[in-house]
């Protein structure tokens, strides 16, 4: 999030005194909340989003983050139905002697 606020700051040519100002905190939070040393608190996020033309996903999570998130998700879903298929592999390759484990024991109980 504090390389968010940095980046949204210098597109928008502010200084961290500019933002210290409108946030009615000090220069040095503005620089902790950039450092990631310290969050800015909910209003002063409101306060930064209008500052900074943005909105609050985008200092939180970044717009690149964002962009890349349905590219990440499909992947994901590559993934999850690679493991399906898989575990699909397993499962039907154990089935058939535990069911033939289970016929001789029941033969067996049976004598």
């Amino acid at each position: 999030m504090g390389d968010n606020i940095k980046f949204y700051r210098k597109k928008n040519q502010l200084t961290q005194d500019d933002i210290a100002e409108a946030c009615n905190v000090t220069r040095q939070a503005v620089s902790k909340w950039e450092n990631g040393e310290s969050l800015p608190t909910v209003d002063n996020l409101y306060a930064l989003s209008r500052l900074l033309h943005t909105s609050v996903d985008d200092i939180l999570i970044g717009e690149k983050e964002r962009d890349d998130e349905p590219s990440l998700s499909f992947s994901f879903y590559i993934f999850f139905g690679f493991l399906v298929l898989l575990n699909v592999h397993f499962i039907s390759s154990i089935s058939s002697p535990v069911a033939e484990i289970g016929v001789s024991l029941t033969i067996t109980e049976r004598q």
